[in-house]
């Protein structure tokens, strides 16, 4: 492991970054950074080995205060943010992809925020989707429904990591992201439904980020990623099932089904078919344990212990 550093005493956030074959995309990040009225972070950039020149990047700007790591690890991204986390200084944890920027300000609006809710362990913020240069779209994000974890688990993802705040101690407390292979690509989503449970989540409307997003949706890279978040709800549902058999199979169900019609919309035939017959499983799973209390949404694998 190699450092670079040039560290605050105690700064109020330790922004992540993991980083490979990216260099310019991460000036463009650590440019946003620069840029950010509140100066009061750290930067730790995890790199696995680019050969590009990312690691010196961080050299161009020496006005910030850059830590680089180097990692044997390529395409486990979990085990890139464990490795700068670990090394962190700060009570606060941002997240930001080497590929996306924030806005200048980002960190003194979140700042504020924790302030007024010093009681919550995560922060998000919306964020403008663009591609080829161009915004889009804009992502509000939020639970689906009034109970987080249930939305989390039930409804899908409500954070959006290059938007994410999360208290340090927090993070330590859960053990940081699941560096398991079969969840690369959605080991955030997996943070967030062991952190959330802590801890107030507070959700700012305002938009802070540019998420960028990448053409070229492969068979591969979609069924990697659709195959890593059903990793993580088969590990997250399974206290559920017992009880709640329809709620758990019904969500399966509808998350197999959009990913089949996303495979096809993306014309990759055989991969939609071997999706829309997981889909065909889990609705016969759900049809056969239907009962009339079964819709009941548990928000937590305690509360199944105390519903009908």
């Amino acid at each position: 492991m190699s450092a670079d550093s040039c560290i605050p005493p105690s700064p109020f956030f330790s922004v992540i970054i993991p980083a490979y074959n990216c260099a310019g995309f991460l000036r463009e990040a650590l440019q946003s950074l620069r840029q950010q009225t509140c100066k009061d972070f750290e930067v730790l950039i995890a790199d696995s080995h680019s050969t590009d020149g990312t690691a010196s990047v961080a050299k161009e700007f020496p006005d910030l205060a850059c830590t680089v790591f180097s990692i044997d690890i390529i395409g486990n991204i979990a085990a890139s943010r464990n490795l700068a986390a670990a090394h962190a200084k700060a009570p606060w944890l941002a997240f930001l992809d080497a590929d996306d920027f924030w806005l200048p300000e980002k960190l003194a609006m979140v700042k504020e925020a924790i302030a007024a809710r010093p009681e919550a362990v995560l922060f998000c913020h919306a964020e403008h989707i663009f591609q080829d240069g161009q915004v889009f779209a804009t992502q509000h994000y939020g639970p689906r429904g009034p109970e987080l974890l249930s939305g989390l688990l039930f409804g899908g993802n409500a954070f959006s990591t290059a938007a994410t705040v999360l208290r340090r101690d927090i993070f330590v407390r859960v053990g940081g992201f699941d560096e398991n292979p079969s969840m690369v690509t959605a080991e955030d989503y997996d943070l967030w439904i062991r952190a959330c449970p802590l801890g107030e989540s507070v959700f700012l409307q305002d938009v802070l980020g540019c998420y960028r997003l990448h053409g070229g949706n492969s068979s591969a890279r979609l069924k990697r990623h659709f195959d890593a978040t059903e990793a993580v709800l088969r590990k997250h549902l399974l206290p559920y099932r017992p009880r709640h058999p329809w709620a758990v199979y019904r969500r399966m169900f509808r998350f197999t089904g959009r990913c089949a019609l996303d495979m096809a919309r993306n014309r990759h035939w055989f991969q939609a078919f071997q999706y829309a017959v997981r889909a065909l499983g889990y609705a016969a799973a759900m049809t056969l344990s239907w009962r009339p209390e079964g819709r009941i949404y548990p928000h937590s694998p305690e509360e199944c212990e105390r519903l009908p």
